[in-house]
């Protein structure tokens, strides 16, 4: 008997783990003027409902940029570089 509710324990937990999924967002910032990647440049992950950043990242030479672990929602996603509109 103890050994059935252990299984049904285990498999409970492992269901629980594999619908529990992470998202990553991927991305590229680039000058639409001239089409050259923006590097270095903060991108911000922030949660509609609460109005609050989530996450964040920071592009690379190339202008990609990825934010990992990211739970099922809804988000703004916002970069601000001087002298562009945000």
């Amino acid at each position: 008997m103890m050994k059935k509710i252990f299984v049904l324990f285990l498999f409970a937990f492992s269901l629980g783990q594999v619908l529990a999924q992470d998202y990553t967002l991927r991305g590229f910032i680039y000058n639409q003027k001239d089409g050259e990647p923006m590097p270095f440049e903060k991108v911000k992950l922030i949660n509609k409902t609460e109005n609050k950043i989530v996450s964040g990242a920071v592009t690379d030479v190339n202008g990609f940029y990825s934010i990992g672990k990211i739970e099922k929602g809804e988000y703004t996603l916002k970069v601000e570089v001087p002298g562009f509109k945000p």
